[in-house]
């Protein structure tokens, strides 16, 4: 990584180098895009997540080329399943797979004709991977709230970040997300749900707080769940502050971030940025509840609904019992039936774009 002048300037508006075309599964599209790597040819890898699939693009592809996973999800060795990050290990030319829904971690042979992976790690809740200049493997564990770096072909690991229960202190993490490793060995990580980006030196057993750590927010001493980062030779931290929508860079010994890229809000502009999901939909069908038959869920009421969720509200009925359903449901209708439900998600469907959505 070069040195980047303290006063160096980007350009605010962005060019796509990958999908761009709606959410879907074509080879022209993406599902929730994870973590990426960009190869020494610029080449783009990046995690798929929602189509459990590593897809490579190249510069001036208009299409993209799957290259582990995209058969469903899964967990035979031919398969992913919310994969939430990738990297390329070149000593062995193959790419290291964080497969978290099926927690574990695979390498894939970047060899034509490969159709299946090999486990490194299994039971291990990973979310963020990085490789050092001697071929050690950093994974983040975001239950263990620990960042591990591991020799090729070990499966304990030497701690190197966090591991000690989750919380705010200077020797812990919460809920570690993407990591970067610079010279020396030593660990930058996202703690993502404490809205800070910190720094630990080979065999240290505490941290550093070197961007955020002032609560969550968005004046520019805060950040709001930080995930993907690196760091540049002079120490300058870069980060995409994914809960506001840019990315912010902080110098080395700074107290604030200046934005870099985005803060304009969430959008699809090419000076904007979005999150990898839009608002949530939950549909109230006042009175009925979440289970079928004679129970109740007491939870299943207004009291639920979460910030940044669209209602569709439905005097459903008056009723202390869930909706009652004694055959195919569709062939039922009125108080007692559920075809009012599917009549309900139908109208979501149809109207949902005129709150914002779409109807994917």
């Amino acid at each position: 990584m070069p040195n980047i002048p303290a006063n160096a300037r980007w350009l605010q508006n962005g060019e796509t180098v990958a999908a761009g075309n709606g959410r879907g599964n074509a080879t022209n599209q993406l599902y929730y895009p994870y973590g990426l790597f960009v190869a020494d040819n610029q080449t783009v890898i990046l995690a798929d997540n929602g189509n459990h699939r590593i897809v490579e693009w190249k510069i001036g592809d208009t299409k993209g080329q799957v290259i582990a996973g995209g058969r469903d999800e899964g967990n035979r060795l031919d398969q992913l399943k919310r994969p939430t990050d990738v990297l390329i290990d070149k000593e062995t030319d193959s790419i290291i797979i964080c497969d978290r829904g099926n927690q574990r971690v695979t390498r894939w042979s970047r060899a034509i004709g490969t159709t299946q992976g090999e486990i490194l790690l299994d039971n291990i809740d990973c979310f963020g991977l990085a490789i050092d200049d001697e071929s050690f493997l950093y994974i983040s564990d975001a239950e263990k709230d620990e960042v591990r770096r591991y020799k090729m072909g070990d499966t304990n690991g030497t701690l190197v970040a966090g591991g000690h229960e989750k919380g705010d202190d200077l020797n812990q993490l919460n809920f570690p997300t993407y990591i970067f490793i610079a010279s020396q060995q030593s660990v930058y990580v996202s703690d993502e749900h404490n809205h800070r980006v910190m720094k630990w030196n080979n065999g240290a057993t505490e941290g550093i707080i070197v961007a955020g750590g002032q609560g969550q927010g968005q004046s520019p001493t805060q950040l709001s769940y930080p995930e993907g980062l690196f760091a540049d030779t002079l120490d300058a931290i870069y980060v995409a502050d994914y809960g506001n929508h840019r990315v912010m860079r902080w110098l080395k010994g700074a107290t604030q971030g200046t934005v870099i890229v985005g803060g304009n809000g969430q959008g699809l502009a090419s000076n904007q940025a979005t999150n990898k999901s839009l608002l949530r939909v939950k549909v109230w069908i006042y009175g009925g509840g979440g289970y079928v038959g004679s129970t109740s869920d007491p939870l299943y009421n207004g009291c639920g609904i979460a910030t940044n969720a669209i209602v569709v509200s439905k005097n459903y009925r008056l009723g202390p019992l869930g909706w009652l359903t004694l055959g195919p449901p569709a062939s039922f209708t009125g108080n007692y039936g559920v075809l009012d439900v599917f009549m309900a998600l139908k109208w979501v469907q149809e109207n949902i774009a005129s709150f914002g959505g779409n109807n994917v």
